[in-house]
């Protein structure tokens, strides 16, 4: 109060923190506030020259990674959640529960992470928007669920969040280590969709997005986080809803003129079959994990068993337009051109900043969206930009290794730390001093 700080702000807070669960207690803290006021301005009113003024910024929220994923996938209609708590996913866990009444979600905590996978493939295929999270230990076990997903076009979304390993790893600690793992999960040939995000608004737009996809394709999409990006608080403007769509695909409307022709895994140009949910009047459907034809009976003759594995990859050919695919920063023709992903690209953008000052020209280049890959784009932005420095949070650069498998271009030098600390911006900037 000597502050001329508006009360009503502490007790709204204070209100806010309780939250339900304390609720009964707000009354009482209330009343020590006002007791506390009362007491201070009778005894030391006067003797304080400085004012505290409310704030006239824009409102913003303070939020983690892992929330802004739970706020787009709320808004893109998601129903059904599943997972077994693993660092640093977990809060996804704990704020889906927080508002699963409120939306009408089911959040299931498993015993484990294959059931979880299961139950989001099950869940998935009953026609409501699924999603399961957990971090690298937790994926190995989704891995023949995510396949299974892949076999019968079954849409789901998974959030990997990564954090140092093999096995239990560096619980609390964060990495960068399972790139190629996740960019080739499970056996086989199948479309598998990977994108990664690298800011907050990144997050909520793609954890959107990943469902639209899911669902137009008809196939896995994965969210490939790390521990800074998914724990780590930032303060955000709040996240514009105008324009968000949302869009289930090829989907066989309820009322449909019944088809006794009907074939789920119908061969089609883009390789998207029609999906009706089951339950829909006149369209009675099998599905397997087994190789099968277009009614979706188990198949091994060689000419069908083509057909359905064309159909399938056809679709990494349908182009994703809603993602960000690409992010390019900096200057034309630079003397560093910096390749990284995630959450490295702070610490980047800010080492460039300094390295500009002493005027060393520099460039960002972020690929996003990682499988498909862009392969022609990512080689011209490295190819006409000076030397070339890969940025990762893992040992052996997996980032180029990928760069290398899918251009030909080999990185000049590799900038990299795995102990389960993030890359500052510091050591970023000497080591590429270091190497010019």
């Amino acid at each position: 109060s000597l502050l001329q700080m508006q009360i009503d702000y502490l007790k709204g807070s204070v209100q806010h923190a309780l939250g339900e669960r304390y609720k009964a207690k707000v009354p009482e803290n209330i009343r020590v506030i006002d007791h506390t006021a009362d007491f201070v301005k009778q005894n030391y009113s006067g003797k304080i020259a400085r004012k505290f003024l409310a704030s006239q910024a824009p409102d913003r929220m303070l939020l983690t990674g892992n929330e802004a994923v739970v706020i787009g996938a709320i808004r893109a209609g998601v129903k059904f959640y599943a997972s077994y708590p693993m660092t640093p996913s977990s809060t996804i866990l704990s704020n889906m529960a927080k508002y699963s009444r409120q939306f009408n979600i089911i959040v299931i905590h498993s015993e484990d992470e294959i059931s979880a996978a299961n139950m989001a493939v099950g869940a998935a295929f009953a026609g409501i928007r699924s999603m399961v999270g957990t971090s690298g230990g937790g994926f190995c076990l989704m891995s023949e669920a995510i396949g299974l997903a892949g076999m019968t076009e079954v849409p789901m979304v998974v959030v990997e969040s990564q954090r140092p390993g093999p096995s239990t790893g560096l619980p609390t600690r964060t990495a960068q280590a399972d790139l190629k793992f996740v960019l080739d999960v499970s056996q086989g040939e199948f479309p598998r969709i990977v994108i990664a995000p690298g800011t907050i608004q990144e997050c909520f737009d793609v954890a959107f997005q990943a469902f639209n996809i899911a669902e137009k394709l008809q196939t896995p999409v994965i969210l490939l986080m790390d521990k800074q990006l998914s724990e780590c608080q930032i303060t955000h403007e709040p996240f514009k809803l105008d324009n968000l769509h949302v869009d289930r695909g090829a989907v066989i409307p309820r009322d449909a003129e019944p088809d006794p022709e009907y074939r789920r895994h119908k061969d089609t140009p883009d390789g998207i079959s029609p999906r009706a949910f089951p339950g829909t009047s006149g369209y009675a459907f099998t599905t397997t994990g087994d190789e099968h034809n277009e009614f979706g009976h188990i198949e091994e003759e060689e000419e069908p068993v083509n057909v359905q594995y064309r159909k399938r990859m056809r679709k990494m050919n349908v182009d994703i337009e809603q993602i960000p695919k690409l992010e390019i920063v900096g200057d034309d023709n630079p003397d560093i051109t910096f390749l990284t992903w995630g959450s490295m690209r702070g610490a980047v953008l800010e080492a460039m900043y300094t390295l500009k000052t002493e005027n060393i020209t520099t460039r960002l280049v972020r690929p996003i969206t990682l499988r498909p890959f862009l392969a022609q784009e990512v080689s011209k932005a490295l190819t006409d930009g000076g030397k070339t420095f890969n940025v990762e949070q893992n040992m052996t650069g997996q980032m180029a290794m990928v760069v290398r498998e899918q251009t030909g271009i080999t990185m000049d030098g590799s900038i990299t730390k795995y102990s389960g600390r993030q890359l500052s911006p510091e050591e970023i900037h000497q080591q590429a001093k270091a190497f010019l």
